[in-house]
């Protein structure tokens, strides 16, 4: 069983996520969660610190969320991965195509400093 919790900040979205991620309704209402926040925000944090594990429907979605998202020069991060996950993002090669840090306030910092700077 999974969970979502998304905090609406000035600069980015937060989505806390737990549990764990294999298909199903969880993924759906992850897609569905990330889709409605892209109309507001240009970049999503996903906070990962609590997720047990993640299969390819997941990453799928992450990609599709991506892509999206880099239509409108957004982007999707990732903060908090446990070793597994982070081994999974590497494998896949999808480290390269997504923005990781390993918390969410160096995300949220990062974040900041790009769209401050892109509005100079």
């Amino acid at each position: 069983m999974s969970q979502l919790e998304v905090e609406r900040g000035q600069h980015a979205a937060i989505v806390r996520c737990s549990g764990q991620f294999v298909g199903g309704d969880e993924t759906d209402t992850l897609r569905n969660v990330l889709t409605g926040l892209m109309e507001d925000y240009k970049d999503i944090i996903l906070d990962m610190a609590a997720v047990r594990y993640v299969n390819s429907s997941f990453l799928s979605t992450l990609l599709s969320v991506q892509t999206a998202m880099s239509r409108r020069s957004g982007h999707v991060a990732l903060a908090g991965l446990n070793d597994s996950i982070n081994t999974v993002l590497t494998t896949t090669r999808m480290d390269q195509i997504l923005k990781i840090y390993g918390t969410v306030g160096e995300a949220l910092k990062s974040t900041t400093q790009e769209q401050q700077s892109n509005n100079n």
